[in-house]
């Protein structure tokens, strides 16, 4: 699985976009065009089932949208491994809020956000599904040393996305699909094939991470790419009115939007020039307490996290 061989920057409006990548719009006197729809280029949807890894699936699918693309290749890329250094990338650049919950506080959310995780993608690269498969067993599990070593020769250009209408247009128009995390009910897309309106109350099932791949201006809605499986709303696809990805009531306002605008092979990658994870060391410097105390519910077992008191790692080193 080599890094596409086209690139962004190969065309102008690209490599200005790239320059100027977060200040919007970034062409003078660009002409956004009516319609747009990446759905062609996208591999098929996935079913997260009752992992939390819907950041992982959404920005699984931006990489194989790239390789798809610019490249013609079908891969299958590993979400957990993706969903996994999110978390870890959460201890590195902010303050482990997000790598443990409490199963008993319905106030956590046993998922991460999509900064840490483009940013772990930069840091540690990512491998196809057959190195670290969707397995339930493996799900937070640290994953093997054959995955980070291939997952090394790879890197990306992520991109940060002001939380607007003409960003994210922009963004589509010049091929890159949009992370964004909205609060989206399960049942609305199954009754109307896939449209969805803005609610009078937000859902109450929470953020969840989407794609978004196209925009239409006549009907004035985007084109959001879930992981709910193929027979949720179109396809596997729903579409939002413009106004829903800017509704604060509805969007994770705090993370802003995120995008990868291209992937890297990653320099001079040598014998000893990566090495596995040191969770040694991350325990040192992040003072993490070591316990052996786990959560079961009959259906997963993984450490979860006191109130204001991050628990074992033990579950992870293998």
């Amino acid at each position: 699985m080599d890094p596409p061989r086209a690139v962004y920057d190969q065309q102008k409006k690209n490599a200005e976009l790239l320059r100027r990548r977060l200040k919007f719009p970034v062409l003078h006197g660009y002409k956004l065009p009516p319609k747009v729809d990446l759905r062609r280029w996208m591999t098929k949807i996935h079913d997260q089932g009752d992992m939390g890894s819907c950041v992982a699936n959404a920005v699984a699918g931006a990489l194989e949208y790239l390789y798809r693309r610019y490249s013609r290749q079908d891969v299958n890329i590993s979400r957990l491994f993706i969903d996994f250094n999110a978390r870890l990338s959460n201890i590195n650049w902010t303050t482990n809020q997000n790598f443990f919950i409490d199963p008993e506080d319905p106030g956590d959310t046993f998922d991460t956000n999509r900064q840490a995780a483009v940013r772990g993608v930069q840091q540690y690269g990512f491998c196809s599904e057959s190195l670290w498969p969707y397995d339930r067993s493996l799900y937070m599990r640290v994953p093997a040393k054959k995955a980070y070593e291939d997952a090394a020769r790879r890197s990306i250009i992520p991109l940060k996305v002001p939380i607007n209408i003409t960003s994210v247009k922009t963004c589509l128009a010049h091929d890159i699909p949009v992370l964004v995390g909205i609060s989206i009910s399960t049942d609305e897309a199954y009754h109307n094939r896939g449209w969805v309106q803005i609610p009078e109350v937000p859902p109450t099932e929470g953020l969840h991470a989407c794609l978004v791949v196209g925009y239409d201006d006549r009907t004035r809605h985007f084109i959001i790419r879930n992981s709910w499986g193929a027979e949720w709303g179109d396809k596997g696809y729903c579409y939002l009115p413009y106004e829903y990805l800017i509704d604060r009531r509805l969007v994770a306002t705090a993370d802003s939007f995120w995008a990868i605008a291209q992937i890297l092979p990653r320099k001079q990658v040598r014998r000893g020039y990566f090495s596995y994870p040191n969770f040694t060391r991350y325990h040192q410097q992040h003072m993490l307490p070591v316990t052996t105390e786990y959560y079961t519910d009959g259906r997963q077992n993984y450490p979860y996290r006191l109130k204001n008191q991050l628990l074992s790692w033990l579950n992870f080193i293998r």
